[in-house]
């Protein structure tokens, strides 16, 4: 930091003895020690403003000096000159101008209110407002939201990387890294995120919350709830705003672990204090994860009066004009019935949120919700004859979609037409279950190309599509074992390389079904005590849930009758809704009505 006491006392002097040459050579010296000594002056994009402005006032000085500069016009130019400088501090220290500023907050609102097109339709019409590096950098940033709300995390990314780290202060360099990890972190790519967080300089006090966060978030993808727990109550203990955004997710965070530990009380507690503090927020976003969170826990702990009243209250914040609030709502409603086991109301509501969305759709988003309250439909057996003759007389129009798209209505297609084919009820829909198993074949190409073009960042993505092209495989009866067996096992290898324990769990878990449908009881039975071990590492986790139904199914695959029971106690236990899960866990489920049997021999 430049000592300005020695240059004001000589400035001073010149000033109270005339002497105004040697106010221009104190001038240039000022000039030069902040250029030399203040390292965001010498940034590229503060560069040229501060050199503009250095020499407009060394200007000034020296017409002043030389008596061609006087009266009203020289103080016009001095004031001109501190508005200028004024601004110049203003904007370096990452602040926007208007109408930048201006633009930004409404783009932000749009975004808060879940409209995530309006604000991409706001800043690519204004994109030319955001001309200085500042700005630019602000423009990218939004930009790089928009794309993660729309669920385009993988384009957030590139945007971001597309910024140039030389042009930034230390703040925005922290704010761009810890941003950049975040998004790796919703992409799957946890190790990633990781060495961002350990290759950042020291961290100002005012990001501590958002680091903690990133850090409590990797520590729950590898099992480590105390871990996770620990890091959140210091996030919550660092924050003394309790409106910042970041402490109300630490808040609905630490109420997630606690509901995985089995304490619904302190998770309600937890959800009930962010709910009050995104009340009165713009951010709808947050205020849909608060009221669901909220009404799971009083679900979980039995108070399903409690549930009611505030499923009363979230419905009258819900925007009917708002299709993204109004689907929130509604999947959220039908997740809540089939906890609950009402299946009147939740036929209802599939109803109901049908005759509503529809209109406001367009003819794709119609399809692709059909395609969606299919499985629904069928996993909660409301399915009627009417609604699948529906799906057939529409079924040319899902073959304009996209591969990946296209895969995944014929999947569910599939499922369905399979399901009904083994039980003899397929009806007049043979055509539609030989021409959709013969459409999956044809779309795997497809699959194979867009998984080429997958960045490896792009974690969750890439072992999905991998996933998907398993389960398009395996629609042909002579499809090759080992190849699946491959595939299956190349992707628990990918989650495990880039540090996600929890998926790379569950994906060892499909490995046993593989190999129990393959007969291969011998690997089935290795890889299941594996699991069993590894379910001692994220103990309270939901995804054991439905890991202890399927270890039940394995062991009675194999004789291990003691340890199948074992497991389905412990299911039994959680008071999870067996509606909750996929008609295929709802299959294995069935294991317990042959436990029963052999317990009353």
């Amino acid at each position: 930091m430049v000592d300005l006491l020695p240059w004001f006392n000589e400035t001073k002097q010149a000033f109270e003895n005339g002497d105004r040459f040697s106010l221009l050579i104190e001038y240039c010296v000022l000039i030069v020690s902040l250029a030399l000594t203040r390292k965001d002056i010498r940034l590229p994009k503060h560069r040229i403003k501060y050199s503009i402005l250095s020499l407009l006032g060394f200007f000034t000085i020296a017409l002043w000096s030389s008596g061609l500069l006087d009266g009203l016009m020289l103080y016009f130019l001095i004031v001109l000159l501190l508005s200028l400088a004024a601004v110049f501090y203003y904007s370096s220290r990452g602040n926007l101008l208007w109408p930048c500023s201006l633009i930004d907050r409404k783009v932000s609102n749009f975004l808060m209110a879940n409209e995530p097109e309006k604000a991409e339709q706001m800043l690519y019409h204004y994109r030319w407002c955001f001309l200085d590096s500042t700005g630019k950098y602000s423009y990218n940033i939004r930009k790089a939201n928009i794309a993660a709300a729309k669920g385009d995390m993988s384009s957030s990314i590139e945007i971001l990387s597309k910024i140039d780290k030389k042009t930034l202060n230390k703040d925005e360099t922290i704010r761009l890294e810890l941003r950049k990890a975040d998004y790796f972190l919703r992409l799957g790519d946890f190790k990633r995120a990781k060495n961002i967080m350990e290759s950042l300089p020291e961290y100002l006090d005012k990001y501590l919350i958002q680091v903690y966060l990133i850090q409590a978030l990797s520590a729950e993808v590898e099992g480590d709830l105390k871990k996770s727990s620990d890091l959140l109550l210091d996030a919550i203990s660092t924050c003394s705003n309790c409106t910042d955004v970041y402490y109300q997710v630490a808040m609905n965070n630490i109420g997630r672990i606690r509901r995985l530990e089995g304490n619904y009380t302190d998770s309600f507690y937890y959800y009930q204090k962010q709910l009050k503090l995104v009340n009165n927020s713009k951010n709808k976003e947050s205020i849909h994860i608060a009221y669901q969170n909220a009404i799971d826990s009083l679900i979980l702990d039995h108070k399903l009066e409690d549930g009611n009243k505030l499923i009363q209250e979230y419905y009258s914040i819900i925007d009917i004009s708002n299709s993204n609030d109004l689907l929130e709502y509604y999947n959220f409603l039908i997740r809540y019935y089939r906890q609950v086991d009402n299946r009147d109301k939740l036929f209802e509501t599939l109803e109901e949120s049908r005759k509503i969305m529809y209109p406001i759709m367009s003819r794709k988003e119609q399809l692709r919700y059909d395609i969606s309250q299919l499985r629904e439909r069928w996993d909660s057996k409301l399915l009627s004859p009417a609604f699948l003759d529906q799906i057939e007389c529409q079924y040319t129009e899902y073959s304009d979609f996209p591969s990946v798209e296209k895969f995944n209505c014929y999947i569910e297609i599939h499922h369905v037409l399979q399901d009904l084919s083994e039980i003899g009820f397929l009806g007049t829909h043979v055509n539609l279950y030989n021409t959709n198993k013969e459409n999956i074949r044809i779309v795997i190409p497809g699959l194979e190309n867009y998984l080429s073009t997958i960045p490896s960042y792009c974690v969750y993505n890439k072992c999905r599509i991998m996933w998907d092209i398993v389960r398009a495989k395996k629609c042909n009866v002579d499809y090759d074992k080992d190849e699946v067996l491959r595939m299956l096992r190349d992707i628990k290898e990918t989650y495990l390389k880039h540090g996600n324990f929890i998926a790379a769990f569950n994906i060892g878990l499909d490995i046993c079904d593989e190999a129990c449908g393959q007969k291969k009881y011998k690997e089935m039975w290795e890889l299941t005590q594996l699991a069993i071990e590894e379910i001692q590492q994220i103990s309270g986790h939901p995804d054991t849930i439905p890991a202890f139904i399927r270890i039940a199914c394995y062991a009675y695959n194999v004789g291990k009758l003691d340890v199948s029971r074992k497991y389905m106690e412990m299911y039994e236990k959680t008071g999870i809704n067996i509606l909750q899960y996929p008609g295929w866990i709802q299959n294995y489920y069935g294991i317990k009505q042959e436990l029963d049997k052999t317990d009353n021999l």
